[in-house]
């Protein structure tokens, strides 16, 4: 029973704690996680109450589910520049946790891994945010996707109505069906021409979309034709990206001109287009 210690100290040979070790020490206030760290079990660190800050010396431990569960008053974590997985409920019912930053070590974490906590602030360098990552994240205002950002999964950031503030690095490759669907707050966005494959549904129910005769951009990218029953189309010159399913199934579709500055054409951008009978590329 450690639940009155205030301080803890491990050593710099310290590699593993146990599942529950320190479950209910809740008057820890400041926790330094070594480098020779290998393992925290499940449950560790739950319900240490007072706990508000944890430091990450470039560690390369692997973290079990619920690590830092209901830890009521963490406000500041950094994980270092080593972490490789964020685990389901690491930090659930967290009620102090605003600002998280994803280090670009991180390769597998679960979209379920920030269940119950207020976060507003989103730094990512990990390589893939995945699917439904932070789905209905409605404390979330600010996001950085940074540089090491390769792939938004589907649904990432599905729903997430309050964030207003987001940032592209261009080593953003892939943004996948309804990665910003119903992000209704954001108005000024910003997305990098080398960005190589993004889906039409992308950014449904955007209010940055733009409509030009016709025709749904977001920046240079088409996401596609407002009425899918005309016989041509007139796609701006400025345009760099077709978006993945931007012209599905239109059938009365019968000439394609794609402008010289076209330089990606996303996944079945003109599936099911039966009817064209010439393309100008």
């Amino acid at each position: 029973n450690c639940s009155g210690a205030t301080e803890l100290i491990l050593g710099s040979s310290v590699e593993k704690i146990g599942d529950q070790a320190f479950l209910y020490a809740s008057r820890l206030r400041k926790l330094v996680i070594p480098s020779s760290m290998k393992t925290i079990g499940a449950d560790a660190f739950a319900s240490t109450w007072g706990l508000k800050e944890v430091t990450f010396l470039d560690s390369e431990c692997s973290l079990e589910s619920k690590v830092f569960a209901y830890t009521h008053v963490l406000d500041k974590i950094s994980l270092g520049t080593k972490i490789q997985n964020i685990p389901s409920t690491m930090f659930i019912n967290s009620n102090r946790l605003c600002e998280f930053t994803i280090p670009a070590s991180v390769t597998g974490w679960s979209y379920s891994w920030i269940s119950r906590t207020p976060l507003n602030s989103l730094n990512v360098y990990a390589k893939e945010v995945p699917n439904y990552a932070f789905d209905e994240s409605l404390s979330l205002t600010d996001l950085v996707l940074g540089d090491g950002v390769e792939t938004v999964g589907q649904s990432a950031f599905l729903g997430c109505k309050y964030l207003s503030a987001v940032t592209i690095a261009p080593t953003v490759k892939h943004i996948s069906d309804y990665a910003f669907s119903g992000c209704t707050s954001i108005v000024d966005f910003t997305l990098p021409d080398t960005v190589e494959s993004v889906s039409a549904s992308a950014f449904n129910g955007c209010n940055f979309i733009v409509t030009e005769n016709g025709m749904r951009y977001v920046n240079n990218c088409l996401l596609g034709p407002v009425n899918k029953n005309q016989t041509g189309y007139t796609i701006k010159d400025s345009v760099v990206n077709i978006a993945g399913n931007a012209f599905e199934s239109c059938k009365s579709l019968k000439e394609i001109v794609i402008p010289n500055n076209v330089k990606f054409v996303g996944p079945k951008a003109f599936f099911n287009c039966q009817n064209v009978e010439s393309y100008t590329i």
